[in-house]
């Protein structure tokens, strides 16, 4: 297999199971701040719990169903002013929504021309400018609301994500090795994409190497974390610096604590399918609790909440009452120990059956019936528990 179908296969591969490297070694400790280092043990025997038991309460919006706003499933949202948006990757458009889930629009400047874009392979909001990351012709290319062109600015690698901070501009670098010159996984710019300075130097490439839409950078209170996708661990960028910031400790659970193993792409593969242990771990951060899904496997996804003070932690059942699992994407905290959910319009019903009519409510516009005539998914605004048995 050739390494654009390797490429091909593993964005599939992970929008669906969704949607090693180095480590800081360091015991668990449940009297050290949430945002120091610390190591969390991860047991796949944990305890289970039903999602709907971790929900202290839950606010849903619909997604207006036009002939211009058929969706399938949903992910990389974002909130912004009063709006709600999100890629189609495939159709390299965004939807634009208000904050009642009325469809106002879609973006759409797809093309070879000088203002428009090969690829919308991110896309970030900054004052009243919409940012797209064309990685098939590296760029970041500025637009107003309005979806009008105002400029772009040359970025000089083509690198797996791009995001923006107070400092200027980070590149994700993990996918590229050279072979011939010292490789880092970060590289951060200025605002004109000049006065380079690198991060997490490595010297192998991956065997095999995987790309994926959902940044590996993300927001974290004032701050970005980052996590290479194949990876146990998770680093924190302030500023103009880089430091180890949470480890998940799998054990021998654990696939790549085989280097070897890692950079061999026949072996890795094989291993995937045949040794039952983690390969691939998405967490997401938040103030106090982390959303964390792994894979043992190419079909076998597991999620887990954990407790950042205590590092307690459960595997949720996200099964309904047909046995099968909510269609359900995490998205991303949002504070106050709050996560952005998508759910499918066949599902939300059952999810609801699980709580007390006091626990959810629907925004203006929105309502059950509403939802479920509709085949475009809904929104919920997930307040969790504090505490969990």
């Amino acid at each position: 297999m050739n390494t654009t179908k390797y490429l091909s296969f593993f964005v599939l591969l992970l929008f669906l199971i969704s949607c090693g490297g180095k480590k800081e070694e360091q015991t668990f400790s449940p009297n050290l701040n949430r945002d120091a280092f610390k190591s969390y043990p991860i047991d796949l025997n944990a305890p289970k719990i039903k999602f709907a038991d971790l929900i202290e309460e839950v606010e849903i919006v619909r997604l207006e169903e036009t002939e211009e706003s058929l969706l399938g499933s949903i992910f990389n949202v974002t909130l912004y002013k009063d709006l709600i948006v999100f890629p189609n990757v495939k159709e390299k458009s965004l939807y634009f929504f208000n904050n009642k889930g009325e469809y106002l629009r879609t973006f759409k400047r797809d093309g070879g021309g000088p203002k428009e874009y090969s690829s919308l392979w991110g896309f970030w909001f900054k004052g009243d400018t919409l940012k797209i990351y064309d990685n098939e012709r590296p760029r970041v290319i500025f637009y107003d609301l309005e979806g009008n062109y105002l400029s772009e600015i040359k970025v000089p690698h083509n690198a797996m994500h791009v995001f923006e901070n107070e400092r200027g501009y980070w590149l994700d670098m993990s996918h590229r090795f050279s072979g011939d010159s010292t490789n880092y996984e970060l590289i951060s710019y200025d605002y004109k994409m000049e006065n380079p300075i690198s991060f997490l130097p490595f010297n192998q490439p991956f065997g095999f190497p995987i790309v994926t839409t959902n940044n590996s950078m993300t927001p974290y209170k004032r701050e970005v974390v980052y996590k290479q996708i194949l990876n146990d661990s998770i680093y924190k960028i302030s500023g103009d610096r880089i430091e180890p910031f949470i480890h998940f400790d799998f054990g021998n659970n654990y696939l790549w604590k085989d280097a070897d193993l890692l950079n061999s792409p026949n072996g890795g593969m094989g291993a995937i399918r045949e040794s039952n242990k983690v390969w691939v771990i998405r967490p997401e951060v938040g103030e106090e609790l982390i959303y964390l899904t792994y894979n043992t496997s190419f079909q076998d996804s597991f999620k887990v909440i954990l407790d950042r003070r205590t590092g307690k932690h459960l595997h949720i059942d996200s099964r309904k009452s047909t046995d099968e699992n909510l269609a359900i994407v995490i998205d991303r905290w949002l504070g106050n120990n709050t996560m952005l959910i998508s759910i499918g319009s066949t599902d939300l019903a059952d999810l609801l059956s699980d709580l007390e009519e006091n626990q959810y409510s629907f925004r203006e516009g929105s309502s059950l019936a509403e939802i479920e005539s509709s085949e475009n998914p809904a929104l919920m605004w997930v307040k969790f528990k504090t505490e969990f048995e």
